[in-house]
């Protein structure tokens, strides 16, 4: 982890990014990934760890809530520059239709992404683990791998918030939805 920070942050340096690229690597993949693996270590449960990268995924739409309108905006600027420069105006047009059906849930879907990262990372690791000390060990841990009932009220609950349209708790119900049903699938 150290080595990678290292060298993404004299990679940074002198590609005139900066040494915040290490930073913000180490704050947006490293340290989830670490929170994931101890929470897998202290409960020996992958349920329990699957259901911390929810968790993370969940705190960094919480976080964004507050900048709710600046974020779809500065995420459509940012798309919007990227496809003008890559399709024609008939294909821009067709592109812009989905964009502003998913915008709103940007925040949701980034997460989501973090959120497979996340579980993969952890699962991949303790799967190279198990191959290593106990081999077989991991498929009897992964079969036994089941998320609590609680989580499934949970997003019931969220699909209800989201429904009855209560402003920015519908954003926010939303967005944390599109995670829950990541961790339903994953």
């Amino acid at each position: 982890m150290i080595i990678t920070l290292l060298a993404i942050s004299i990679f940074g340096y002198f590609s005139r990014i900066g040494f915040g690229l290490g930073a913000t690597l180490s704050t947006s993949i490293w340290i989830p990934v670490w929170l994931c693996s101890i929470i897998l270590r202290v409960s020996e449960s992958q349920a329990l760890s699957v259901m911390g990268a929810g968790g993370i995924g969940i705190l960094f739409v919480l976080a964004l809530a507050p900048f709710n309108e600046d974020i779809s905006q500065w995420w459509q600027s940012s798309i919007n520059a990227f496809l003008e420069k890559s399709l024609s105006t008939a294909e821009l047009a067709d592109v812009q239709t989905i964009l502003d059906t998913i915008m709103p849930l940007i925040s949701g879907i980034i997460a989501a992404g973090i959120v497979i990262s996340l579980v993969v990372s952890i699962l991949l690791a303790r799967a190279w683990q198990s191959a290593i000390y106990n081999p077989g060990g991991f498929w009897h841990e992964f079969y036994q791998l089941s998320l609590p009932r609680r989580l499934t009220f949970f997003t019931l609950a969220m699909m209800v918030l989201s429904i009855v349209g209560l402003g920015s708790l519908s954003w926010l119900a939303q967005n944390i939805l599109v995670i829950l049903i990541v961790l339903h699938v994953v």
